[in-house]
């Protein structure tokens, strides 16, 4: 039996500064950041644009279809689009939303969401099963705490902004200092 079969895949880049973050308690405050820039990130790669339009427009828009049986046929014409594991997953997404909650109109933010919150929950995960395999589970564990406790505050808006940049020795110097 080949014994690589089992090993942990390496960590993917995007997924190590949130890493480095997590492991120092002074930075935890960016993770929220760090991860939601990760998975949106992972989620720019495997999504085409033209993809996601073609699904908004046979799911019918923002507004929806009259009927929402019809949704279910046209996920399965437009899922022989789908070239990337992503865009799979988002199909998926979609089709357990019109399933579960025929009400909703805009199928495809629903479903983009869910697939971010994926990519969020299957980053941690990893980083953790990565650090396991690296540094033991002594290390692994905090790390997946501290994750985890951050997780809920990630989103695909957070992750689509740009970061604040660091204040320079000159912009500290000139900050007013208020006193009570």
């Amino acid at each position: 039996m080949r014994d690589d079969l089992h090993r942990t895949p390496a960590l993917l880049r995007v997924w190590q500064s949130p890493v480095r973050h997590a492991s120092r308690q002074a930075d935890e405050a960016l993770l929220p950041y760090d991860m939601s820039r990760a998975a949106t990130l992972q989620m720019q790669v495997g999504l085409r644009p033209e993809f996601e339009r073609g699904l908004r427009d046979a799911l019918g828009g923002d507004h929806g279809q009259l009927f929402p049986e019809s949704r279910l046929d046209a996920l399965r014409v437009i899922e022989r689009e789908a070239k990337h594991p992503l865009e799979q997953r988002l199909v998926e997404a979609a089709r357990a939303i019109c399933i579960r909650t025929p009400d909703v109109a805009d199928v495809v933010a629903t479903a983009r969401s869910r697939v971010f919150q994926d990519l969020v929950d299957n980053g941690i995960e990893h980083s953790a099963a990565a650090v396991r395999t690296k540094f033991g589970a002594g290390q692994s564990i905090p790390l997946r705490a501290t994750m985890n406790k951050y997780r809920a505050e990630c989103s695909i808006e957070l992750g689509s902004t740009r970061r604040l940049r660091k204040m320079k020795h000159d912009d500290l110097l000139n900050l007013d200092i208020s006193t009570p």
